[in-house]
This record gives structure tokens, sequence and C-alpha cells, in this order.
């Protein structure tokens, strides 16, 4: 396996002249690593089909990429149509949460007769209490 440091080298060295640690190092692990010259004919190989391409462009085509540039004024932000239905979308789930609430709330009135189910006054009664105690004496 290549290391990154090995690897980063071989790179430069197409770009750049090694200082003489780095090529002296770069040419110990060409010599006795088969993957790294391997790696490195790839490379040649990439860099000579890179460099033979020409790329040429049309007439005004700098011209209409500035203009384009140009016409952008800052970030796309979202439209206010769509604005507009996210926040009425959002009105109606609000209000439909708000309805089921209301529907539970008067549910648990009417079959409870109160609200103490919520707050938990009423919950204790003499026998839960007994209840409680005996079991607590139980398990001592």
């Amino acid at each position: 396996m290549i290391s990154d440091k090995t690897l980063n080298l071989l790179i430069r060295s197409f770009d750049e002249d090694l200082e003489p640690a780095e090529r002296s190092l770069l040419d110990k692990a060409l010599s006795e690593s088969k993957e790294l010259r391997e790696e490195n004919e790839k490379l040649r190989e990439m860099r000579g089909l890179l460099s033979s391409t020409s790329y040429s462009f049309g007439s005004g085509f700098k011209d209409k990429l500035m203009e384009k540039l140009q016409q952008e004024k800052g970030p796309v932000l979202l439209r206010p149509d769509f604005n507009r239905a996210l926040h009425n979308g959002f009105k109606k789930v609000l209000l439909t949460g708000v309805a089921v609430i209301v529907l539970l709330l008067l549910s648990v009135y009417l079959t409870e007769g109160s609200f103490d189910v919520f707050t938990g006054e009423g919950l204790t009664s003499d026998e839960n209490l007994i209840s409680y105690i005996i079991y607590e004496d139980f398990n001592e």
C-alpha cells in the first residue's frame, strides 16, 4: 500500500523539483514498490493525455459567461408563492392539531367529570394508600 506522503511526493515531482532528501526518499520508494511504479506510470499517461488535449471556446464565450454571472445577483431565494403555500399549509396543520387537542380535552372532561387526571389530584384513595403501605411493609 502506498503511503499518502509518498504519493504526495510522486505527484509533486511532476510539477516541481523536489529537495534532495525528498528525491532520494521517492527514488527509494519507487525502487522498492511495484505498486508505486505502476501508479507513476498511470500518472505519466494521464498527464500526457491531458497535455495533448487543447481546449478552445467559441467567440463571445467570455462575454456570455460574464453576462450570466452578473445576472446572478446573489443566492437564489425561495419564491414568494412557495413561501405563501408553505405558510398556508403550516396554518392548516396547526389548526388541525389545536382542534385535536381540544377534542381530547373535552372527551377526558366528559368521561372523568374533571381535569384531575392531568393534575394528579383525586387519584389517591384510602384503598390505594393502604395497598401501598402493605406492599412497602411486605418488601422490607
